[in-house]
């Protein structure tokens, strides 16, 4: 608004509006001009600013009305100063205007990306790996899933140093806020990213940042407290180190590579499928070069592979490593295993097509233009989709590589940017807020339902996270209660063994696309045990273990099958004390598919034997 100073009964006025405005308002500032009596007797010093034409228009009738009462009901108006100020454009061309306004709006912009990710916190978690990594800032051990093999020691790091500078105290809490600072970590690498590409282009850096802020998948995975939000940001702090050191020489080459490899051990298939970024910097370098890269990238592999071994028993992590990757994903899921189910595949591709979809949303805004970095972006983007249709899909988070690539679509802009360059990022975000929990499957028999990354799914999981909890965590029940479970999905029987302190046995029986994966997954505080091998997602013989800790109650958790309860009470050597809960005496022996429990009572009777 249009501001003025006072001395003695007068008034000055200093009106600051833009080059463009001045011939709308010409009429109104011939009838000003005529108070500038006494401009020069008035220190510079003292003017102040305001703004056209609104500001102009209502100095004008503010004069006249001055004029027409003989005498001024505020000060008269004795001097009028026009000077233009410089445009939207002009303020961010100035180096130092563009500072403070950029500087602004990357951090709006990043504190509005932190708030979307910690809206989605419910208290509880939607995925196992949750818990696992939050654990794993505390007790570090793969071979225990804290978290799984290969034990992705630099995110371990860096959730660390978050629970040493916080007073958080909550595993799943503090993995979910280390999500969400890495999805707000991407708004400002998608800045430098950017302008790394393109350089300092008006808009496009802040379109990044701003585009970085609302992505669904971003916004999604800073949300679910797993490392997915990390790898969109590795991917974007790569390529733009990438558009920074092409060209230079071959130390920054290698140091690029370095830290590409030292990003394997946040996700391990950073370093494996950012390879078409590394071969856009070292494309036409001697082959000198190309050879120190390899060295470089091996040895900074095995540097942080051998200090994750360096922290687990070595055999043991070996093997769930083996039975984590061949056993179970390339054996069952993908292309190349001997197991190969064409269903499954079929629900893998699904989850692939929905992640590719909602992950490249901002590219609906790419425009033509030349730069060599175009085919190194599109081809880490196809080399991350054959990976997963090849091998094994289950969430779109992983596909959270190329949504944080997507938002540097910008640096491909025409200087008009099309509008169906913001409409795309809108449209994910409405989904992610208001879309449903599940959707079905095409083509499956059963007609099962997709999992899908949306506000809905979350509420739905947490959900039934949250009654299982009040079962499991019910203070009525004895505290040496074992409590018996089934199924493919170990996010609750995993949150329940650490927040209740109690222990959950889960037997994954009766899969009917691997009939022969029959084995029980032990969980106690925050270790995770597997029968009868001792090592988890394995099966073998029949084999007899004695449970480590006494038991006083055998307790059913919630939602098991009814052919499961029926199995175990069937076993029962005498009546359950309420539904679903039996003293441990009446199953001295419990039978648990493939396996056997042997689990002996609390306490012995005087005189027993």
């Amino acid at each position: 608004m249009t501001s003025s100073t006072h001395s003695r009964d007068h008034t000055k006025i200093l009106v600051s509006i833009p080059l463009a405005e001045l011939a709308d308002i010409s009429r109104v500032l011939r009838e000003l001009n005529g108070y500038n009596r006494r401009c020069a007797d008035w220190d510079k010093g003292s003017l102040l600013s305001g703004e056209a034409p609104a500001d102009l228009q209502r100095l004008w009738g503010l004069a006249r009305s001055d004029r027409s009462a003989g005498g001024p009901r505020h000060a008269a108006i004795d001097c009028v100063i026009v000077q233009p100020s410089p445009t939207l454009r002009e303020q961010l061309t100035d180096p130092r205007s563009a500072r403070v306004v950029q500087g602004t709006a990357l951090l709006s912009l990043t504190l509005l990306s932190y708030s979307l990710c910690r809206a989605l916190d419910l208290g509880t978690a939607t995925d196992v790996d949750t818990v696992n990594l939050g654990l794993s800032a505390l007790d570090f051990n793969p071979a225990e899933w804290r978290p799984h093999p290969p034990g992705t020691p630099g995110y371990v790091v860096f959730l660390r140093v978050l629970h040493a500078l916080t007073p958080i105290s909550d595993v799943v809490t503090l993995a979910r806020v280390g999500s969400a600072l890495c999805a707000a970590a991407c708004v400002p690498a998608a800045w430098w990213a950017t302008r790394a590409l393109v350089g300092h282009v008006l808009g496009r850096p802040i379109a990044a940042a701003a585009l970085a802020a609302v992505h669904p998948l971003i916004w999604y995975s800073g949300a679910d407290g797993q490392s997915h939000a990390a790898e969109a940001l590795l991917a974007i702090l790569i390529f733009g180190g990438a558009a920074t050191v092409r060209g230079r020489g071959l130390g920054w080459a290698l140091l690029l590579v370095a830290g590409t490899a030292l990003a394997g051990s946040v996700r391990p298939t950073v370093a494996l499928l950012t390879a078409p970024v590394l071969i856009w910097v070292f494309w036409g370098r001697r082959s000198l070069h190309w050879g120190a890269a390899l060295a470089v990238g091996v040895a900074t592999v095995a540097s942080w592979t051998a200090l994750a071994l360096s922290q687990t028993d070595a055999e043991a992590w070996s093997r769930a490593q083996d039975a984590l990757v061949f056993d179970l994903f390339v054996s069952r899921f993908g292309l190349l295993g001997g197991s190969f189910d064409p269903v499954l595949f079929g629900v893998n591709a699904q989850i692939l097509a929905l992640g590719l979809v909602l992950s490249l949303l901002p590219t609906l805004g790419w425009t033509r233009g030349t730069g060599s970095w175009r085919w190194a972006f599109w081809a880490t983007i196809a080399v991350h989709g054959a990976f997963y249709l090849v091998l094994y899909a289950s969430e779109p988070g992983y596909l959270a590589a190329v949504a944080g690539l997507a938002v540097l679509t910008p640096a491909s802009w025409s200087p008009r940017a099309p509008l169906r360059a913001t409409i795309g990022p809108l449209l994910g975000l409405a989904f992610v807020s208001v879309g449903p929990a599940t959707v079905p499957l095409l083509g499956v028999p059963g007609n099962p339902r997709l999992w899908l990354p949306t506000a809905a799914h979350v509420v739905r999981c947490e959900a039934g996270v949250g009654a299982y909890l009040d079962r499991v965590c019910d203070p009525d029940l004895h505290p040496m209660s074992l409590f018996l479970d089934t199924g493919g999905e170990n996010l609750a029987p995993r949150l329940a063994a650490v927040r209740c302190q109690r222990d959950v046995v889960m037997v994954i029986d009766g899969l009917g696309h691997a009939p022969d994966l029959d084995v029980s997954l032990v969980f106690s505080g925050s270790a995770l045990m597997g029968l009868p091998t001792g090592i988890p997602l394995e099966a073998g013989p029949e084999v007899e273990f004695r449970y480590p800790r006494p038991v006083e109650q055998v307790v059913l958790a919630p939602f098991v099958p009814y052919a499961f309860a029926r199995r175990i009470a069937a076993q029962a050597r005498c009546e359950a004390t309420s539904p679903g809960i039996w003293p441990a005496r009446c199953l001295p022996v419990l039978e648990l598919g493939k396996t056997r429990m042997i689990i002996e009572p609390l306490l012995e009777l005087p005189g027993g034997p």
